[in-house]
């Protein structure tokens, strides 16, 4: 007699957790092998012939999955790193890493502190909203506000070439006052 076993449409949060994580940890292990200027092409199977890539994104968006909560999350992947590309055009390997780590601190800090993901959720929203702010304050615009054209199609966003140098030179030399 072939009994088929019940399965429910519905799961508990520990399962929920478990399926997540087990799935990002395969996700972060393929993409660290492919991370960094020395990081190893990945060999992807695909439906024609193999494909050989280090972009993250490729990578992920030809992992299969078996799962629904493996699907949903794989989605929520990709669209995050769609969204990186999208904006920068470039970086969606550490994006996704970062991602994974994420996952893995947020949960950390759930279980220490008995909070619910909504509520931590809320709180790094606060968090950001404030940084965003004080960061808004004290930062300085690196474009001429006022052109000395008195054209009325003059160019009023000149770059201000000093300013912007200043800029890019903080990231690398460190000068606190400046930032």
């Amino acid at each position: 007699m072939n009994k088929q076993l019940y399965r429910s449409n519905a799961t508990n949060s520990v399962y929920f957790h478990n399926s997540v994580d087990l799935f990002l940890k395969e996700v972060y292990d393929i993409m660290k092998e492919c991370y960094g200027p020395y990081g190893s092409h990945i060999l992807i199977d695909g439906q024609i012939r193999p494909e050989a890539t280090k972009d993250g994104k490729t990578i992920l968006s030809k992992i299969r999955t078996d799962g629904t909560i493996s699907n949903a999350v794989h989605g929520s992947i990709i669209s995050v790193a769609n969204k990186q590309v999208e904006e920068v055009g470039d970086g969606s390997t550490t994006t996704i890493l970062l991602l994974c780590r994420l996952y893995e601190k947020f949960l950390k800090i759930i279980d220490e502190y008995e909070l619910s993901p909504t509520v931590l959720n809320n709180k790094i929203k606060h968090v950001v909203d404030m940084l965003l702010d004080e960061l808004k304050k004290e930062s300085t615009n690196i474009v001429y506000q006022n052109a000395t054209d008195d054209s009325d199609d003059a160019i009023p966003y000149l770059i201000n070439y000093d300013l912007l140098y200043q800029a890019i030179h903080t990231s690398v030399d460190g000068n606190k006052d400046l930032a």
